[in-house]
C-alpha cells in the first residue's frame, strides 16, 4: 500500500510522540509496571459490578473457567442462568461465598487434581500450625481467621465439593509449622499439640465416622497422656491454664533472622 508524504509525516509525528510519553512515563515509572497497575484497575472495575459474568467472577476468584463451571455443575456456589446457557453471578453472594469457605478457597489448589497428580494436603488454613489457635492469642498469623482445634478436626470437609471424584488422588495430610517465631521447644510443643493430635484423627478416621462433639470429648485424655509426657500444650477448654508462651517479635525477626 502506497502511503503518501503528508500521511507519513503525520504518522512519524504520531510515532515520536508516543515515544516522548513513554519515556515521560518511564521517568514516574517503569512501562511494564505501569502496564500492570492499569490491567490491574480495569480488573478491579470489572469485579466491582454488581453482577459478574463468568470471565469476571474468574478474576474475582483468580481461577479458571473449569473450576467454576465444576462449582456450578456441583451447586456449590450460587449464580444464576436467567437465559437458561450464560453464568451470571451476584458478587455480594460470591463474597459472602469466599467468607463462609475460609478453608481451602483458593481454587487453584484443585489444579493438580485435574492434572491427574496425586497430592498430599496441607492448606493454611487450617493446616498452618504458625496460625493463631485461639482468638485472644497475640502472636502469629490471622489471615480471615484463626486455625481453631475444631477446623482442623473437621477438615476436608469444608472442601469436599472441590475434591469430589478425586479422591483417590489424596494420598494424605501435612501439618506445617513456620517457625521464624519459634524460639525454643515450649513454644514449638504449645503450637503443635493438641492440633497435630486433631490432624492425626482427621486424616485416619473415614469420614462417615467423624463426629467433632465425639472427638473433643476424648480430647481430654490426649491433654491428659500429653502432660505426663512433659509437653507445654494449649488447653482450648481452659486457655488461661496454658498461657500463651514469649516469641521474638517482628522486628527482632527481620533484623537477625
Amino acid at each position: 500500500m502506497d502511503i503518501k508524504e503528508p500521511e507519513l509525516a503525520s504518522l512519524l509525528n504520531i510515532a515520536d510522540r508516543l515515544k516522548k510519553v513513554e519515556t515521560a512515563l518511564a521517568d514516574i515509572l517503569p512501562l511494564d509496571q505501569f502496564i500492570e497497575r492499569i490491567e490491574k484497575i480495569e480488573t478491579y472495575i470489572s469485579t466491582s459490578k454488581e453482577v459478574l459474568n463468568l470471565e469476571e467472577v474468574c478474576l474475582l476468584l483468580n481461577t479458571s473457567k473449569s473450576q467454576i463451571y465444576r462449582l456450578t455443575r456441583l451447586m456449590a456456589i450460587p449464580h444464576y442462568k436467567p437465559t437458561g446457557k450464560s453464568l451470571y453471578f451476584n458478587r455480594k453472594e460470591v463474597l459472602e461465598w469466599i467468607q463462609s469457605h475460609p478453608i481451602g478457597v483458593n481454587l487453584e489448589n484443585v489444579k493438580a487434581l485435574e492434572n491427574g497428580y496425586n497430592v498430599i494436603m496441607t492448606p493454611r488454613r487450617p493446616f498452618y500450625a504458625d496460625f493463631v489457635q485461639y482468638g485472644e492469642h497475640k502472636v502469629g498469623r490471622l489471615w480471615n481467621g484463626y486455625n481453631a482445634i475444631e477446623d482442623v478436626y473437621r477438615f476436608p470437609e469444608p472442601i469436599i465439593h472441590l475434591t469430589k471424584d478425586y479422591e483417590d488422588q489424596v494420598m494424605g495430610l501435612q501439618f506445617s509449622l513456620w517457625t521464624e517465631r519459634v524460639a525454643d521447644a515450649k513454644r514449638l510443643d504449645y503450637m503443635t499439640f493438641p492440633r497435630l493430635v486433631a490432624v492425626a484423627e482427621s486424616a485416619w478416621t473415614p469420614a462417615k465416622s467423624k463426629e467433632c462433639s465425639l472427638f473433643m470429648q476424648k480430647l481430654p485424655y490426649f491433654l491428659q497422656f500429653l502432660g505426663e509426657k512433659g509437653i507445654y500444650y494449649f488447653n482450648p477448654f481452659n486457655p488461661e491454664s496454658t498461657p500463651e508462651p514469649s516469641a521474638p517479635d517482628k522486628d527482632d525477626v527481620l533484623k537477625n533472622g
